[in-house]
């Protein structure tokens, strides 16, 4: 009893001393979760935990075969594009593209589309179109190495655009796309980058759920709002069809589908069995999600009490390879949203 005792003392003392999150939600306290808790992993309505992998989704061990390139090299690429001869292109966390010829096992630098921290993008022809956490949407010509910033704020809401994530593009050059939270990104100046992992773990401790999917309309040159209040918004990728896209929304393990010709959202993939992240369409009209990290008991735990997520905010990043190691896990679903295949 004694050591409960202790542990709730120093709870207290910290708890005084701690009263704001770190920057960047320094202006105040954890908040009351809006969302539905019970929609948390491990609660009646979330995600399994501990997570259960059965099915088509069973644990195997194919990703450890998978061959690691450009090591030492790129760091914190968060997408891959492919030109039309091949060319695999990669952006790295300080804002470096990098290109690589069909089979080499080495890249090179090539632009930069700094500062910021690139998150995902897409190539068409010449133009890369690049969701950067900082600046927005952009647009690198690859032709002549420019740089434009296509969208930073949201028109019909007049909400700027502080953590613009993921991206897919349309045939009619339409660029349907995320932004995270209503947050930025920190900057961190001893590791010389905008760090988006600790920007995420302060927005699950804060309960922030201001996450959009939004349309950047190529021809009139402005965004809308499609979808709001998703906590944590993130992976995008338009349908075979072009009449939907999907949305991950991170923190709730779960993928939405938002109808392009109806402007209804209906849950798409529910109860990951992982934190999600990227999702790519597939050849055959599936879909490919990237789970980042494995599921931690430590949302649902913490989500009734704002105080302690508030004191526990100060120490996430050393605690979090304890309580959710980084793991790569990779499913797959078909057009209809049903497991058809992983990689683990």
């Amino acid at each position: 009893m004694l050591k409960y005792a202790a542990a709730a003392a120093i709870a207290a003392i910290l708890g005084s001393k701690y009263t704001s999150q770190p920057p960047p939600y320094d202006d105040g306290a954890a908040s009351l979760i809006k969302v539905d808790a019970r929609l948390l992993a491990g609660n009646a309505h979330g995600a399994p935990f501990p997570p259960v992998y059965k099915g088509k989704w069973a644990l195997n061990d194919r990703l450890t075969k998978a061959t690691r390139l450009y090591e030492g090299q790129v760091e914190g690429s968060e997408s891959v594009a492919t030109l039309s001869d091949g060319t695999l292109l990669t952006v790295d966390k300080y804002g470096w593209v990098w290109t690589a010829p069909r089979g080499a096992t080495k890249a090179t630098k090539k632009w930069y589309v700094g500062p910021g921290r690139p998150l995902g993008f897409h190539a068409v022809a010449d133009a890369l179109y690049v969701a950067c956490s900082l600046k927005g949407l952009l647009k690198l010509d690859m032709s002549k190495g420019t740089l434009e910033v296509l969208a930073n704020l949201a028109e019909d809401t007049n909400l700027p655009l502080n953590y613009v994530n993921d991206l897919d593009v349309a045939p009619n050059g339409d660029i349907y796309f995320t932004s995270s939270t209503e947050r930025g990104v920190l900057y961190n100046a001893r590791k010389g980058f905008y760090d988006t992992l600790h920007s995420y773990l302060q927005n699950l401790c804060k309960g922030d759920n201001t996450g959009r999917l939004l349309k950047y309309d190529a021809a009139t040159r402005t965004t809308s709002t499609l979808l709001s209040g998703l906590w944590y918004a993130n992976g995008v990728a338009l349908s075979a069809d072009y009449r939907d896209v999907m949305v991950v929304e991170t923190n709730l393990n779960r993928v939405h589908r938002y109808s392009l010709t109806t402007g209804k959202t209906e849950v798409f993939v529910d109860k990951i069995p992982a934190m999600p992240d990227g999702i790519s369409r597939s050849a055959d009209g599936g879909f490919w999600i990237g789970g980042v990290v494995r599921l931690s008991p430590l949302p649902r735990l913490l989500a009734p009490y704002p105080k302690l997520r508030t004191l526990v905010s100060h120490i996430v990043g050393p605690l979090l390879p304890v309580v959710a190691k980084p793991a790569g896990l990779v499913f797959k679903v078909d057009s209809t949203g049903k497991p058809a295949d992983a990689l683990y």
